[in-house]
């Protein structure tokens, strides 16, 4: 006997004319004897038969390629596993490998798993239970490990010292001669140079879902096949696995591979066609454990989402039509914030009135809102609406603005110019909208009708009592001018009624799918929404829309509510300008030492208006000017600015000065001042710049500048 790395390697003459060694169990024997694995499933026996077939002395191989379509949680890997084995276990039932296979004896048989998570834990998975079940496979006549006792192998516990080993090895009984390599590889690996691939496996390839990981995970694929091809010129003695829930119809490896070989799909259905076997299994249907149980979690999960639930657990892929948000489907629930909580609590109340209805007296049901709980604050709000009266649902959404935490790319659209010209915009993303409010009125069924009152009023009260820093209202044109006219009156200048065309809708809805996918926006989980999102229709590249027996309207006032805050809200993104030409030094003005300066007065100016709308609004609130202390606290919890106290009593000499001078009194009588002269006298711009600069810069690092 002699060692050979952890195993021990029985050195036999060889017989003449023998295939077999060791005459083979079949596979469904070998996994509940050898391996005591008592529940697999009949679906699961009929995709171990369609692998390996009845009798492996007949073909080692029955198919050349399976592709497995099985939900999450049906018990992908634990069969594949228990299938690596296997054929491990009839490679060393073979008198000699490399003459049954025509492979020359310095020829190893590699086998490739290559997978869309980090590699080293499924490296750390893979390996682990190989191990374990290769040290779990027992003769059930003896109860002697099998490879232990018809290979010599000496057999430890995989350990965490383990993982650094780049590769798993079965040894050949024959000294000089090539063995079994197991490989685990991720998305980086593009090359197969080196390997003498036997059999490939690619793991959950549906989670390469974006543009460049499914090339790759196609180019593995691809190059893996290839290889097969060459060295196993036999499709009996060549395996490509390839098993996944999928993720979308598009840029989808297991869905592409499955359409292409499946000529009859159907749920829960096995099919062989030129040497490749396809499978489609629900989860509770496929796995043997807790069927049950595993049916009643699928249905709970399918009330609450039924599109993500056959998704997953039924391997159903959404139609391609509901991709709006793919590749990145996922980040519509991850944006979702189950913590924050809306500052407007309300009630659903229903109304009886008697009215005559062409002419016949009828109990009609008006449908309101009643609050709760409200608590106001001084933000910078923003409003989009989506109005109806009967069958739709009525839906006011708000939120504001916060600055983002992190660069995030520039948000690129197509808009047609005054002369039908489509040239290329681009605004620059320095804006996190918040979404927190979400006021839905619905119509449950026949007779019930919005409360059109309720609407206008709710929304007044709101905004004039608990939200005094509104700047702008949007909605549809349906049922909305009463309310427009209010909203004015109110002081809401920029409120709008939108014709909200095709064009616009798509325009809005790209903005909204930029930010999730970069994860740029924050709003409630709101089921309604959350729901509308995942089944938003992008038809012909032009419309967006809901299936049949849906609705979008809670997606309608949010992306107009996205849209305003992201447009509209003083440090939201600005288009930028296409320069052409990068600048260079000799492009530069040449009074570039002032460019300190001049930003300064740039943010100057800005702080100024913030000062300003500050000001203006604790005095309405409080019916008083506040005090220095005071006023620094509420813009830092109004309108999340540090005003330092010398910064707050500079702007408050220069607005004093303002409201005492002529041109000021003037203003407030909407007339304008012949002159420019001051009744105070004040510094000027430029020395109140300078003293801001004091304020807001250190000038330790450079003391020559002034």
């Amino acid at each position: 006997m002699k060692k050979n790395l952890n195993y021990l390697i029985v050195e036999e003459a060889v017989p003449q004319n023998r295939i077999w060694r060791i005459e083979p169990v079949g596979p469904i024997n070998f996994m509940e004897k050898y391996i005591k694995t008592p529940t697999l499933s009949e679906p699961q026996k009929d995709v171990i038969r369609g692998i390996f077939g009845d009798d492996p002395t007949d073909r080692f191989f029955n198919v050349e390629q399976a592709i497995l379509r099985i939900g999450q949680g049906g018990g992908k890997n634990f069969l594949i596993f228990r299938c690596v084995v296997y054929l491990i276990y009839l490679w060393c039932c073979l008198e000699d490998p490399h003459t049954y296979f025509g492979l020359a004896e310095s020829e190893h048989f590699d086998i490739l798993n290559y997978s869309q998570v980090n590699a080293m834990q499924a490296k750390n998975v893979f390996f682990r239970s190989l191990t374990d079940i290769i040290s779990v496979t027992r003769d059930p006549d003896t109860g002697e490990n099998w490879f232990g006792k018809n290979m010599g192998l000496k057999i430890k516990k995989y350990g965490t010292r383990d993982i650094k080993d780049k590769e798993m090895i079965i040894p050949n009984r024959r000294k000089g001669k090539g063995n079994i390599r197991v490989y685990c590889l991720d998305s980086t690996a593009k090359s197969v140079e080196g390997y003498t691939i036997w059999v490939s496996i690619m793991d959950e390839p549906s989670r390469a879902n974006t543009e460049a990981t499914f090339a790759v995970a196609k180019h593995q694929y691809e190059t893996a096949h290839t290889n097969q091809e060459t060295r196993f010129s036999n499709p009996q003695h060549r395996l490509t696995l390839v098993f996944a829930y999928p993720e979308q119809k598009n840029q989808d490896l297991l869905m592409e591979l499955f359409n292409l070989y499946s000529e009859n799909p159907q749920e829960n259905h096995v099919e062989i066609v030129d040497g490749v076997m396809t499978a489609w299994y629900a989860t509770y249907v496929f796995n043997g454990k807790q069927q049950e149980a595993k049916r009643i979690a699928y249905q709970k999960y399918f009330d609450k989402d039924p599109i993500d639930a056959n998704r997953r657990w039924r391997a159903i892929v959404p139609e391609s039509v509901f991709g709006f948000f793919m590749p990145h489907f996922e980040k519509i629930k991850e944006c979702a914030n189950p913590n924050l909580v809306s500052p407007v609590q309300v009630r659903e109340t229903i109304t009886a009135r008697q009215e005559k209805v062409r002419g016949e007296e009828q109990t009609c049901y008006y449908i309101g809102l009643e609050p709760t709980e409200i608590k106001g604050d001084n933000r910078e709000r923003f409003w989009g609406a989506d109005f109806a009266v009967k069958n739709d649902r009525l839906v006011i959404v708000g939120g504001y603005g916060e600055r983002c935490l992190q660069d995030i790319e520039n948000f690129t659209y197509w808009q047609r110019t005054e002369t039908g010209e489509e040239k290329e915009q681009k605004k620059a993303v320095n804006c996190r909208p918040v979404i927190d409010i979400i006021l839905i009125w619905v119509p449950k069924r026949a007779g019930e009708i919005i409360n059109y009152n309720n609407v206008e009023n709710l929304l007044m009260d709101l905004i004039k009592n608990h939200f005094p820093g509104t700047r702008a209202v949007h909605f549809d044109q349906y049922n909305t001018e009463s309310i427009r006219q209010k909203l004015v009156d109110l002081g809401v200048r920029d409120c709008e009624r939108l014709s909200f065309s095709n064009p616009q809708q798509v325009l809005y809805g790209r903005l909204v799918r930029h930010l999730v996918w970069n994860n740029s926006i924050e709003y409630l989980d709101n089921a309604l929404l959350l729901r509308e999102m995942k089944l938003l229709k992008f038809e012909k590249q032009s419309k967006l829309d809901h299936p049949p027996n849906g609705s979008k309207d809670a997606w309608d006032a949010f992306s107009i509510c996205v849209n305003l805050i992201f447009s509209k809200w003083r440090f939201s993104g600005m288009p930028l300008v296409d320069i052409g030409e990068p600048l260079t030094p000799d492009l530069l003005d040449e009074d570039d030492e002032f460019d300190e300066f001049d930003k300064a007065e740039d943010d100057y100016d800005k702080d100024m208006k913030i000062f300003s709308d500050a000001f203006h609004n604790f005095c309405n609130t409080h019916n008083r000017k506040p005090t220095d202390e005071e006023f620094q606290d509420w813009l830092l919890n109004s309108y999340g600015a540090k005003f330092s106290l010398q910064k707050i009593r500079l702007f408050k000499d220069r607005r004093g000065a303002w409201e005492n001078s002529g041109r000021g009194k003037m203003a407030k009588l909407g007339l304008s001042h012949p002159s420019s002269r001051n009744v105070k006298q004040r510094k000027s711009k430029s020395e109140e710049i300078l003293d801001y600069l004091e304020d807001n810069i250190n000038f330790d690092d450079e003391p020559e500048l002034f």
